[in-house]
C-alpha cells in the first residue's frame, strides 16, 4: 500500500508540469510583453555570404539599398555612437553597412548583398553567424531615436552578458 502510494506521487511529480504547461497554452495565459526592446524577427533570416572578419558576437548592420546617402550616414553614425557607449564591452560589438552597390569610401566595413527581406529605414542586430535577431526602427527625427538607441544599447548588453556567462 505504501509502494503504491509513492509510486503515484512520483508519476504525479512528473506529469504535472506537463500538465500545467499545456493548460497554460490553452487558455492563453502567457505574457503580453517582453524584456527586449526592439522588434524580434520572426522570420529566420540569414544574411547571405555574412563575413565577420573581426569575430565579433554582435552587428549591427545599417541597410542602404542603393548606396549610402546622408540618411544612410546619419544612421551610421547614430549606431557607432552606440557601439561607443558600451564602452568596454564594444570590442565584441561591430558595426556594418549592407547595400546592393556602395559609391562612397566610408570607415566602416561594407557587405555588398541582395537582401530583399531587409528594411532600409531599419537598424538590425545581427549575431556572428549572420542570422539576423532584432530590427530597431530609424527615424529622421532625432528625438524619436532617443528611446529606440537606448533600448538598442540595452539589449546588447544583455545579449553580451547572456554570451559571457555561456
Amino acid at each position: 500500500m505504501k509502494s503504491k502510494k509513492i509510486l503515484i506521487l512520483f508519476i504525479a511529480c512528473f506529469i504535472s508540469p506537463f500538465l500545467i504547461a499545456a493548460i497554460v497554452l490553452r487558455l492563453g495565459w502567457l505574457p503580453d510583453h517582453t524584456v527586449n526592446k526592439g522588434q524580434l524577427v520572426n522570420k529566420e533570416t540569414h544574411i547571405q555570404n555574412w563575413q565577420n572578419p573581426n569575430g565579433y558576437l554582435w552587428t549591427m548592420v545599417v541597410v542602404s539599398q542603393s548606396g549610402c546617402d546622408d540618411f544612410c550616414k546619419n544612421q551610421l553614425e547614430s549606431v557607432k555612437n552606440v557601439q561607443l557607449a558600451l564602452g568596454k564591452k564594444s570590442e565584441h560589438v561591430g558595426v556594418m553597412l549592407l547595400s546592393r552597390n556602395i559609391k562612397a569610401d566610408l570607415a566602416i566595413p561594407v557587405q555588398v548583398v541582395n537582401q530583399d527581406d531587409l528594411i532600409s529605414d531599419e537598424i538590425y542586430l545581427v549575431d556572428h553567424m549572420g542570422l539576423v535577431v532584432l530590427s530597431y526602427p530609424f527615424s529622421a527625427q532625432e528625438n524619436l531615436n532617443k528611446p529606440v538607441f537606448k533600448g538598442m544599447l540595452s539589449d546588447i548588453k544583455k545579449l553580451l552578458n547572456y554570451a559571457r556567462s555561456s
